[in-house]
């Protein structure tokens, strides 16, 4: 008899370094995967806009715990363009988003 629920593992997660570009620079991101013996089938879990924070960590967790290996990699891994600044001080309480 079975119960319906899902088979759930242990967890384990490490900060990882991912390769990009011809100079040699990588690019952060967050790893989660079943502390178990096996393959897994991955998935890519995108990040919200102020990147890898808890929640993106959290679901990345959930899905390891279900038998997944899910990685979030950190997109805004190179330095702020004008634009970005601009969003991060709106989010931030400014009144206005004008680019300086």
């Amino acid at each position: 008899m079975t119960t319906g629920l899902p088979i759930t593992y242990p967890v384990r997660t490490e900060h990882v370094e991912i390769p990009v570009g011809r100079d040699g620079a990588g690019m952060g991101g967050y790893l989660a995967r079943p502390a178990a013996p096996g393959a897994f089938p991955g998935i890519v879990v995108g990040m919200e806009l102020f990147g890898i924070d808890q929640r993106v960590r959290d679901v990345c967790e959930r899905l390891a715990g279900l038998g997944f290996v899910a990685l979030a990699p950190d997109f805004h891994h190179r330095p702020p363009g004008p634009i970005c600044r601009a969003m991060t001080r709106v989010a931030a309480g400014a009144s206005s988003c004008c680019i300086s």
